[in-house]
């Protein structure tokens, strides 16, 4: 018969074998050659972007091209990278691997300058280097202006309030 049923069976990396079909050319001295027919097979990769909102989940067939989604915005922190579970390097694929996966967003807290100004006292400024969401002690003043003691530090040149005194713990002064 030139017809055969349909056999499904996975045996190649990412594919599932569908159709055992006849060729009919490779018949010789009574033998006949069957040639398996792959069809690749459809995986997921969902996105876990700890606590920084969703990203919709990427389905496509294996050694399809992909591209991996922006990395939601998460107050303070910049993303590392979309990590595969117990891997310390970032997940780059930009085919569809051959298997469902859950990718984790790896955030890093900014690191940012604090400027102390000495407002119209001796020198210019002094920086000081916070960590979001990390205490940081509001540093001494060391300046100095003839006439005046200093009280604490304020976000404007012109306060007459100071919303920061020296030595004072705080947190995310952005």
């Amino acid at each position: 018969s030139s017809s055969l049923a349909s056999a499904t069976t996975k045996c190649l990396n990412g594919a599932t074998g569908t159709v055992w079909f006849r060729d009919l050319s490779s018949t010789y001295n009574g033998r006949v050659t069957l040639r398996a027919n792959w069809e690749p097979n459809e995986y997921t990769l969902t996105f876990d972007t700890a606590g920084a909102g969703s990203v919709a989940p990427i389905v496509a067939t294996f050694g399809s091209v992909i591209a991996l989604p922006e990395f939601p915005s998460k107050v303070g922190y910049h993303s590392t990278g979309w990590y595969k579970a117990g891997e310390d390097k970032p997940f780059h694929a930009v085919t569809m691997p051959a298997e469902n996966l859950t990718l984790t967003a790896r955030w890093e807290a900014n690191r940012y300058t604090v400027h102390y100004r000495a407002n119209d006292g001796t020198d210019a400024e002094t920086t000081g280097t916070a960590v979001y969401d990390q205490d940081m002690t509001i540093g001494s003043c060391p300046f100095t202006r003839t006439g005046y003691t200093f009280v604490g530090w304020a976000r404007k040149s012109d306060s007459t309030t100071s919303d920061y005194a020296a030595g004072e713990k705080q947190k995310n002064l952005t």
